[in-house]
């Protein structure tokens, strides 16, 4: 659930703990499911912003949330990226 995600996420930002790519790729998930690429994106960003390397889970759940958004344009980019 996104909400739980997003949640959690904020938490540990607020307690001071450095997530890392799972927890990311974990948030990234939840927002590919709720069909919102530019909030997966966003945390696409803030993980690469913190040094962090996208992984093929990373780039999988950014395919979704595109597919699931109809972004075909974004889906070829992401993937030709990757």
């Amino acid at each position: 659930d996104r909400a739980l995600a997003e949640g959690m996420f904020t938490e540990m930002l607020d307690l001071r703990c450095e997530p890392d790519t799972q927890v990311y790729n974990s948030v990234i998930q939840a927002c590919a499911k709720d069909g919102d690429p530019e909030a997966a994106l966003g945390y696409v960003a803030d993980l690469v912003n913190r040094g962090l390397p996208p992984t093929s889970v990373t780039y999988n759940s950014l395919l979704d949330a595109y597919a699931r958004s109809g972004n075909v344009t974004a889906m070829i980019g992401t993937f030709r990226e990757m």
